[in-house]
């Protein structure tokens, strides 16, 4: 996102980001770069002036780190003022980064890539605490499960050698085994789960596929 209300400015960087490939989102104000980066899919990098109209960088910097998620952005303040007070007030607001005018555009390009590469490693790191967090969650799951799991095979399982082949009841004991013994199959994909993977549910909702992100294939499937 650009943040810029001076128009050659803000058409000069709109054209350089382009050209280096990147999708652009432009604001004229800090009012309305403030809007664009509460939205759930804000963009994770801002370039913003220090001086606008409406909030300033400064101020825009430090509204985005009180966010739930503002230490996910990657804020970068483009100004005239060079000072070190400057940068160190810049800085300690939340600004990752700090460039002056005129800046030299090689020079932008390589912050703005220390940037990109900066998001990209807190997005793994995130995901990485995902997939920890989902082992550690179906780990106590399967536990819990298997426990009581097991007194019903067992129990199942004496039943059927006493019950007579011709008892009414036989049938709908050996759906009973059946089911329990799906259910230890999946217990398992459970307490083998090493990546994080998803598929498509009810609606528009997901649910965490089990044979994808366990190191147990569908072959073990009842």
């Amino acid at each position: 996102m650009i943040a810029e209300d001076e128009p050659v400015s803000r058409r000069l960087l709109e054209g350089l980001l382009q050209t280096w490939g990147h999708e652009v989102v432009v604001c004229t104000d800090g009012d309305t770069a403030w809007e664009i980066l509460q939205r759930a899919d804000a963009p994770r990098l801002a370039i913003m002036d220090w001086m606008m109209p409406g909030l300033s960088g400064i101020e825009i910097c430090q509204n985005v780190r009180t966010l739930e998620n503002g230490d996910q952005f990657y804020m970068l303040l483009v100004t005239a003022r060079g000072g070190t007070g400057d940068l160190v007030d810049g800085l300690k607001a939340g600004a990752n980064d700090y460039v002056s005018k005129p800046y030299h555009p090689a020079e932008l390009e390589a912050r703005v890539n220390s940037g990109l590469r900066m998001i990209e490693l807190q997005a793994k790191q995130i995901e990485a605490e995902r997939v920890k967090t989902l082992m550690v969650t179906a780990g106590a799951a399967a536990h819990e499960i298997n426990q009581p799991l097991t007194v019903i095979l067992g129990s199942v399982e004496l039943w059927r050698d006493t019950i007579a082949k011709d008892d009414p009841g036989a049938k709908r004991l050996e759906r009973i085994w059946e089911g329990a013994l799906r259910i230890q199959v999946i217990v398992g994909k459970m307490m083998s789960v090493t990546q994080f993977a998803t598929k498509p549910y009810v609606g528009d909702s997901v649910i965490v596929d089990f044979d994808a992100s366990s190191d147990k294939t569908g072959a073990d499937d009842i």
